[in-house]
C-alpha cells in the first residue's frame, strides 16, 4: 500500500498525509463527544462535506482514495480540524485586564517589542491545557502567575486563562470553552462551557478534545536545541517521558520517518537519520545528519543555523507522532540564515495544513508566513494588552514595519 500511495503525484501523497492525520484526530472527538464532525476537513468529493459513522482502518482509507482519486479535489485548504479560535488573559501574569486575542486554523504570529508580554500569551495557553509546572511557565514562584500589580492597576488576586475551542473549520462547526481559574490563596477552579468541573473532570475533556499533549507540542525561545544537547541515553529518556514510556517497536522507526521527511525539506540535498544504539550497556538515541557537502556528522558540530535546522525537524518529528492540534513556537529561527528560512517557511506551510500554528517572532520572513498577526503591546506602567489583530495581506506588513 505504501509503495502505491508513494507511485502517485506529490500533491496527492500530501492530500492522503492530510486525510489519515485528520480521520485519526477527528474520530476521536467524535467518539467522545457524539458530534457528527467533518471527517474530511481538506478534501471534498464533487464538492460537497462528508460525514461518517464509522471509520475503516488506514489500509481501507487509502485503498478507498486509491481507487476514487480521480474523483477527489485536491485542495490546499488547510488548518486543524480541530483549533484554538480565542485566548482571553485576566490577571495572568502582565495581563492586568481581561485581554483577548482571536486566532484562525492556520498559522498565527505574534509580534511586539521585547518584554511587552508576547510569551505570555504562550504561557497563558499552556497553563489552560494543563501545564502546572512552574518552570515550563518560567515562574520562580506560585504567585508569579498572578499580575504583580503597577502604578495604574492594584495586583490580581485571580488569575484566569479562557480558550475557545472550535471544532472544526465550518461556521456551523460546534465549539468549547475551556477556563481555568487560580486564586493567590492557592485553590484552582474548572470549568467547561460555564460549568464547573474537578481537576480531573477538567483533564478528562482536555482528553476528549485532543488536547492532552498541547503541553509537549511546545518550544520555547532558546531551547529549540535541547533535545540534540541531550546524550544519547538522556535523549531515549526524554521520549519515553514525552510518550509515557509506551515505546512501542515501531515509534522510533515513525519518528525517524518523520526526521527524514521534514530534513528533506529543510536540506533537500541533505539527510539524517534517528535510530537506537547502545551506550555502555544503556540503550540510547543516536543522531546523524548529512549536510551537502560535509559528509555524515554528529549535529553537535555543526554550525549554528545547521543545527538549529536539524534541532528543528527533530522537535517537529516528535510533535508530529504526539498528534497535538496546535503547536506553540517561540522565536524558533534566530540562526536561521535567508536560504533555510525559504526552507523553513515551505515545511511551517506544510504543517499547517492539517495543524495549527502559533509562533512569535521578529523576522519578516516568519510574519509573512501568516494568516492571522497579532500586535502585543505594553503600557508605560509595564501592562500588556493586545493592540492589533488583523487577517494577513500586504498592507498588514507595511503597518508592523511603520509601527513596530
Amino acid at each position: 500500500m505504501a509503495e502505491a500511495v508513494r507511485a502517485l503525484p506529490q500533491e496527492i501523497q500530501d492530500g492522503i498525509e492530510m486525510f489519515i492525520w485528520n480521520v485519526k484526530t477527528l474520530e476521536g472527538i467524535k467518539r467522545k463527544l457524539e458530534l457528527g464532525v467533518r471527517v474530511i476537513p481538506a478534501i471534498a468529493l464533487n464538492n460537497e462535506v462528508v460525514y461518517e459513522s464509522t471509520i475503516p482502518p488506514q489500509d481501507e482509507l487509502i485503498a478507498a482514495i486509491l481507487k476514487c482519486k480521480d474523483n477527489f479535489q485536491w485542495g490546499d485548504a488547510g488548518g486543524s480540524p480541530v483549533y484554538l479560535q480565542e485566548v482571553t488573559l485576566t490577571g495572568f501574569k502582565s495581563y492586568a485586564t481581561e485581554t483577548v486575542v482571536n486566532f484562525k486554523s492556520g498559522i498565527g504570529v505574534i509580534i511586539g517589542n521585547n518584554g511587552v508580554g508576547k510569551t505570555n500569551v504562550l504561557d497563558a495557553i499552556a497553563w489552560a491545557v494543563g501545564e502546572s509546572d512552574l518552570q515550563r511557565l518560567r515562574c520562580q514562584q506560585y504567585g508569579d502567575l498572578f499580575f504583580s500589580g503597577s502604578q495604574e492597576y492594584p495586583p490580581s488576586e485571580t488569575a484566569r486563562v479562557a480558550l475557545t475551542i472550535k471544532l472544526g473549520e465550518d461556521k456551523k462547526a460546534p465549539q468549547v470553552k475551556l477556563t481555568r481559574q487560580a486564586r493567590r490563596h492557592g485553590t484552582e477552579e474548572f470549568f467547561c462551557d460555564g460549568v464547573e468541573l474537578t481537576a480531573a473532570g477538567y483533564y478528562q475533556k482536555l482528553t476528549e478534545l485532543g488536547l492532552e499533549n498541547v503541553t509537549k507540542t511546545v518550544i520555547r525561545q532558546g531551547q529549540v536545541e535541547s533535545f540534540l544537547q541531550l546524550g544519547p541515553a538522556d535523549r531515549l529518556r526524554h521520549v519515553k517521558a514525552l510518550f509515557n514510556e509506551k515505546m512501542d517497536g515501531d515509534l522510533i522507526g515513525r519518528i525517524n520517518a518523520h526526521f527524514k521527511n521534514f530534513l528533506s525539506i529543510l536540506v533537500p540535498e541533505g539527510g539524517g537519520e534517528l535510530f537506537l544504539v547502545d551506550t555502555s550497556g544503556e540503550p540510547g538515541l543516536a543522531v546523524e545528519v548529512v549536510f551537502p557537502g560535509k559528509g555524515r556528522k554528529n549535529p553537535l558540530l555543526l554550525s549554528g543555523g545547521e543545527k538549529t535546522i536539524c534541532s528543528l525537524a527533530a522537535n517537529l518529528a516528535l510533535f508530529e507522532e504526539l498528534q497535538s492540534p496546535f503547536y506553540l513556537l517561540d522565536e524558533v529561527e534566530p540562526a536561521l540564515d535567508w536560504i533555510y528560512h525559504h526552507h523553513m517557511q515551505q515545511l511551517f506551510k506544510k504543517l499547517a495544513r492539517n495543524r495549527q500554528l502559533i509562533m512569535i517572532t521578529h523576522l519578516r520572513s516568519t510574519i509573512e508566513l501568516a494568516d492571522t498577526l497579532h500586535g502585543i503591546r505594553a503600557r508605560r506602567d509595564g501592562t500588556s494588552y493586545a493592540k492589533f489583530y488583523f487577517d494577513m495581506d500586504e498592507r498588514i506588513l507595511r503597518a508592523y514595519q511603520c509601527c513596530c
